[in-house]
């Protein structure tokens, strides 16, 4: 036993004693405090470039910038047709019809200014139907009107009846004269010609040029001489023998009055 305790004595005195740790050990001293935190104090120290302006359409990253609108297609108001002028002889109110846009044409063929005449209003204040319809320039027009007024009221004091239409067998068409191809152009391919043919009086008869004998026809004739530029009847050529052709072409000398009565 007493070796026992020697030993322990022993190794008491030579085991060193270690002292035990503080109950409140002390802490590091605390880092310093900046607002906002780490990252605030980073930012604080090295700038950060200004923030990128959001522009409204700006191209996400990994899509190709958007190609710039193209421009609205200007619009060109269609331009308004062409309101034809009124012809004086329809404004007077002697012709009747209607006034119709320019009427082109190759060649020399066209009419400027066109009438579609539909008949004429008599100084007795009764209309003359003209049928077909006829289309002619407006001066034509003008002529063809006073002329039937004047034959219709001269007829008519006659005593031979009352004259209710006037039927003519061609007025506008481009064509050479006498329809033959080649040839010098006709004045129906102007406008300004009319083939008169028949009167037909209100009690059904009629009278028709070429075919039916009358006193009327010298009449008609004189006034149609000294009217138009060229009047073309029966027996001036084979090709007006049904027919009285009055045109207003401009001549030098007088009139050309071809019409061979009975």
């Amino acid at each position: 036993m007493k070796h026992v305790c020697l030993i322990v004595a022993a190794c008491a005195v030579s085991i060193p004693a270690f002292a035990a740790p503080p109950l409140n050990p002390p802490l590091p001293p605390p880092r310093p405090a900046f607002e906002g935190g780490p990252r605030a104090a980073f930012a604080k120290q090295v700038p950060l470039p200004p923030p990128r302006p959001n522009f409204e359409g700006e191209a996400k990253p990994d899509e190709p910038p958007a190609e710039p609108p193209a421009p609205a297609a200007e619009v060109v108001p269609a331009p308004a047709p062409a309101v034809p002028a009124v012809c004086a002889a329809l404004a007077s109110g002697r012709a009747i019809g209607v006034s119709l846009p320019a009427i082109p044409g190759d060649g020399g063929c066209g009419v400027a200014s066109p009438v579609r005449l539909t008949g004429v209003r008599l100084r007795s204040g009764a209309t003359l139907k003209l049928s077909p319809d006829a289309t002619v320039n407006c001066e034509m027009a003008g002529h063809v009107a006073d002329f039937l007024d004047g034959e219709v009221a001269r007829i008519e004091s006659a005593g031979m009846g009352r004259i209710v239409e006037v039927r003519h067998a061609g007025a506008y068409e481009c064509r050479g004269t006498n329809r033959v191809v080649g040839a010098k152009l006709s004045e129906h391919a102007r406008g300004n010609a009319i083939d008169l043919r028949t009167f037909k009086f209100k009690d059904g008869h009629t009278l028709t040029v070429g075919t039916d004998r009358s006193p009327a026809w010298s009449g008609v004739k004189a006034a149609a001489c000294e009217r138009f530029g060229t009047i073309l009847g029966p027996g001036s050529d084979p090709t007006h023998t049904d027919h009285l052709h009055l045109d207003m072409r401009a001549r030098r000398s007088k009139s050309i009055c071809q019409w061979v009565l009975d």
